[in-house]
């Protein structure tokens, strides 16, 4: 009786080992690989992202595209995977994910209506961490180009990569509403005109997106309205 118990377990676990193995493709576990939120630069003074899951985040966007900008998306990304390296037994660390691309969706708020639909590749890696939170990286990535017209997105994003592992990993959706008012409503006609506490941190005029004023030198005074 124990030995056919024994071979039933040992069914199992052969059954279960080759359903994992013919799986391939992409791990898509929402836990591997996935965005963690939308960095937010608010009542910071320069340009660095603080890449920790207490960092400021966004719970929309706010975008005018009069300044000819398109608007960006500075992604907290996340490494779920536990470190498996060990320094004492030589064994090399696989739990690194080298993020290979983004996959971005645009629908109008609400609806199913697709407004595009591209991918855009990118090159960093997200190292394990030892602890009980994920590993973390930032990247920001263009999502809604300036020709955008009014009205209220969603954006739906979508990592992918390898693990140093050899393991194709993709995170789940993560989706992000942004309401977009064009025609100068976050814009100046001069950068000298913009107020120093609306100055987004990565420079004058930089953007005009989520409560920082931009530039719209160069565009006709009908579109620069805002200050």
């Amino acid at each position: 009786m124990r030995l056919n118990k024994i071979n039933s377990a040992l069914s199992l676990a052969a059954a279960t080992l080759v359903s994992v193995i013919s799986l391939g493709g992409c791990v898509e576990d929402r836990t591997t690989l996935f965005v963690a939120g939308v960095y937010s630069f608010a009542g910071e003074t320069n340009c660095e992202v603080e890449v920790s899951l207490n960092a400021n985040q966004l719970a929309s966007g706010f975008y005018d595209p009069g300044t000819g900008v398109p608007y960006q998306m500075w992604l907290l990304v996340a490494n779920g995977i536990q470190p498996l390296g060990d320094n004492d037994t030589l064994r090399p660390e696989t739990s690194r994910i080298v993020v290979e691309g983004a996959v971005i969706r645009v629908t109008t708020a609400g609806s199913d209506e697709e407004v595009s639909a591209v991918t855009q590749y990118l090159g960093f890696v997200i190292n394990p961490d030892s602890s009980e939170d994920p590993g973390l990286a930032a990247v920001g990535i263009p999502v809604l180009p300036t020709n955008t017209g009014d009205g209220t997105y969603t954006v739906y994003v979508s990592v992918f990569g390898e693990t140093l592992g050899g393991i194709d990993v993709e995170s789940s959706e993560f989706a992000f509403p942004v309401n977009v008012q064009a025609g100068g409503a976050m814009s100046c006609d001069s950068i000298d005109n913009l107020p120093s506490e609306l100055l987004h941190p990565c420079g004058p005029g930089f953007l005009a997106q989520d409560g920082f004023l931009g530039s719209c030198v160069g565009n006709s005074s009908s579109v620069c309205g805002g200050c």
